[in-house]
């Protein structure tokens, strides 16, 4: 007979690759993507994804005696009580779509929260093909648009199914430096993440470009400063700094209004002539960060709803957009869902999934001050809550194992 565990870490596993090939391989009816091989639902891609998870929680549960409750839980039914809270002033039927998103990143996170001796290996194995497919998808559109590599209209082609340039960046980039950040790593990892490097490069998504590069100075920085004081210097290490510093070099050497360098970095901020350098060169998103600000603080402490007017674009960062939507209460409900994942995990930063999750949602969340990603796309909410739940229950079986050893 077939253990319970061993059943539900089965299931784990058809559920993370069934909704990662839903983001991978099909798109909503009504838009074409015609680079990519696709398959065209009739349906809402996000409707699918939300009745795929609620199906799945409701099986996950049948499968053990008790759900598990932490601090988390309780925040998530918080948010979503205060959330309706707004509704009385604003019946916009748009306002469910978004608050259904608070409700599957509450699903999503019991549901991984539940795992119990996975594989978590084959986890990250997982994520690392789907990142693969998405580096794929990208290098084939990136062949077809070449031609139009330094111009402002290759941003708005480079289009795969799960988005455009800047949503495959908010999954490629926590993938490399959550890699890169592991151990053990031989020549086929080594491979793979090179290549999703180059991936995210034909991306020109600068926000992505320039996390990358500033981890890597700090990453490969303080192996060489530790490196030095130990007096074993590796040839990698410097090899590597080396490297870094000429990249740097060159950048300021060839920042010239007629270099196409200029050009590829400047990208979308081109359009925006608008308010201070630093609003032009970020297209606009301190002069969104403002406004929204400020209309966030006409009703601050429970929020506008989760919901935005006809044409109404949202902020770029997700501490404002939790501000707009969800008030003090929201912001504050989030910010310490992050902090108590932290502490969970921090003793336990050695472990070699723990580690991974830490690295790749610490970059999600990073990304989310400056693009549109957590708390606003289902993708995006899907793997972080996942990796957050699978990680704390990682601390607990570590925590087992320790307790066992003791006694």
């Amino acid at each position: 007979m077939i253990k319970i565990d061993t059943l539900k870490n089965y299931y784990f596993y058809c559920y993370i690759v069934f909704l990662l090939s839903l983001f991978l391989f099909t798109n909503s009816s009504g838009t074409a993507i015609l680079e990519v091989p696709v398959i065209h639902l009739p349906y809402s891609k996000d409707i699918i994804i939300y009745t795929m998870v609620l199906l799945a929680f409701i099986l996950f549960i049948s499968l053990i005696k008790e759900i598990k409750i932490d601090v988390i839980i309780a925040l998530f039914f918080v948010q979503l009580i205060t959330s309706l809270i707004p509704l009385l002033f604003n019946n916009s039927l748009n306002f469910f779509g978004s608050y259904l998103l608070i409700l599957i990143q509450l699903l999503t996170f019991i549901i991984a929260l539940q795992m119990n001796k996975i594989n978590y290996k084959k986890v990250i194995n997982i994520f690392t093909i789907f990142a693969i497919v998405i580096a794929f998808q990208t290098l084939i559109t990136f062949l077809a648009f070449k031609d139009y590599f330094f111009y402002i209209q290759y941003k708005s082609l480079l289009s795969i199914p799960i988005g455009s340039s800047n949503f495959i960046a908010v999954f490629l980039t926590p993938v490399i430096i959550a890699l890169i950040s592991m151990r053990d790593k031989n020549f086929i990892h080594k491979a793979i993440t090179l290549f999703l490097i180059f991936g995210l490069i034909i991306t020109q998504s600068r926000g992505a470009l320039l996390t990358l590069f500033v981890f890597l100075i700090g990453y490969y920085g303080l192996i060489f400063v530790k490196s030095v004081r130990n007096r074993k210097v590796s040839k990698l290490s410097k090899i590597l700094l080396y490297l870094m510093i000429t990249i740097g070099a060159l950048s300021i050497l060839f920042f010239g209004e007629d270099k196409d360098y200029t050009k590829l970095i400047y990208g979308y901020s081109s359009i925006i002539e608008e308010g201070s350098i630093i609003n032009q060169f970020s297209s606009g998103r301190t002069e969104l960060y403002f406004e929204r600000t400020v209309e966030a603080f006409g009703s601050p402490i429970f929020g506008h709803g989760t919901v935005y007017d006809e044409g109404m674009k949202r902020s770029h960062n997700f501490i404002i957009d939790r501000f707009y939507e969800s008030g003090l209460i929201g912001v504050f409900c989030t910010i310490f869902i992050l902090y108590y994942w932290y502490n969970k995990i921090k003793p336990f930063r050695n472990d070699f999934f723990i580690n991974y999750a830490f690295w790749f949602n610490i970059t999600m969340i990073i990304q989310s001050l400056f693009e549109v990603s957590l708390f606003s796309t289902v993708y995006s909410d899907f793997i972080f809550f996942s990796l957050l739940g699978l990680s704390i229950a990682r601390v607990k079986e570590l925590k087992k194992s320790v307790e066992i050893e003791c006694n």
